[in-house]
């Protein structure tokens, strides 16, 4: 990505908080059916349980940013919050744009932000869209699993042999349902149990993988919580026919074509993947057309999101980073046991 920078200019940061929240929903509330992921429910939600500073951007051919201020030490970097799958920035609102997303003015030095920035990219936005860049820009692919929203039987029918017979085999072993804005409404409690049920299922899978999940637990049961209730989250479950008990549980955030499989956890077992085939069948009774698998980088998980019969998507990590964010990246890797 060695091209020259366009004469733009530098991005500048709106300091006071309060202001930046206000320039944020004026900016979302000119789109028509935003990205949960840029909703200010879920980016609200994300700051009040991360440690770090949010800041809101305003940079040239971008309109606004709401970015993430990590400080390791001396170090600071912007960077992408767990959970996330890219970044919140919103294009100006106006004439139609051209087909180039410009970041050159987010990636040049500025006094209010650090060397250190990452930007995540929406899927299929290629290289061929971005505008010039730093000489020191880096630019990785990222991958996710696009399925289909189809009728139960169809939507199997797609999947690899082992699922499909995973899924005649145990279907009836289970009960599905589907928790939304009204379901809370009715029966507030017992969603809430249902909520903290999920998350101890996401837990428990990044145990197994000797990991620790990324946000804490009661933060995120109060921001599913608040997705669920302002309609851009829906909880769907799978309990044992046998004792009720909790088997899997997926909440999907969603705008009108689109639901990301944003939380989810079950059982070892046959439990997710009996799931996934109502879930597709939900969102398209819904109207959805895509089930954005939310990633597919580490080899189990891959393959397993593989079975579903998706189309492998690639999405853009857009880098500049200083020698201090490098090695003190490289230190955090070593820390946890990871090859820099």
């Amino acid at each position: 990505m060695s091209q020259t920078l366009p004469p733009t200019l530098p991005p500048t940061v709106i300091i006071d908080a309060e202001e930046g929240r206000n320039a944020w929903q004026q900016a979302v509330a000119e789109y028509s059916d935003l990205s949960p992921f840029l909703h200010p429910t879920f980016l609200d939600g994300v700051e009040r349980i991360l440690p770090w500073r949010r800041l809101f951007v305003r940079a040239s051919g971008l309109g606004t940013a709401s970015v993430f201020l990590r400080q390791r030490g001396p170090v600071r970097d912007i960077v992408l919050p767990p959970f996330c799958p890219y970044s919140a920035l919103l294009l100006d609102v106006g004439p139609p744009p051209s087909d180039t997303v410009d970041l050159a003015s987010l990636l040049m030095p500025a006094r209010q932000l650090p060397t250190t920035r990452l930007f995540s990219l929406p899927p299929g936005t290629g290289m061929e869209r971005l505008g010039a860049a730093p000489d020191s820009t880096q630019a990785n692919e990222r991958f996710t699993y696009h399925l289909p929203a189809l009728p139960l039987e169809r939507a199997v029918e797609e999947w690899s042999t082992s699922q499909r017979r995973a899924f005649r085999k145990h279907r009836g072993s289970f009960t599905y349902s589907m928790v939304d804005a009204d379901t809370l409404a009715g029966s507030p409690a017992t969603v809430r149990a249902v909520i903290a049920e999920t998350i101890q299922r996401v837990q428990a899978g990044y145990a197994r993988h000797r990991a620790r999940m990324p946000l804490a637990s009661s933060g995120l049961q109060q921001l599913s919580e608040d997705l669920i209730r302002d309609g851009i989250g829906q909880l769907h479950i799978l309990r044992d026919a046998t004792d009720n008990g909790l088997a899997a549980g997926v909440l999907v955030v969603r705008n009108s074509h689109t639901a990301w499989y944003w939380l989810a956890g079950s059982e070892p077992g046959p439990a997710m993947t009996v799931l996934l085939g109502y879930l597709q069948d939900d969102l398209y009774r819904t109207g959805v057309s895509t089930l954005d698998l939310m990633g597919a980088n580490t080899p189990g998980i891959a393959e397993f999101k593989r079975r579903f019969g998706g189309t492998l998507i690639s999405y853009l990590h857009i880098r500049t980073a200083s020698w201090a964010g490098l090695a003190a990246e490289r230190a955090a890797m070593w820390y946890h046991g990871l090859r820099p």
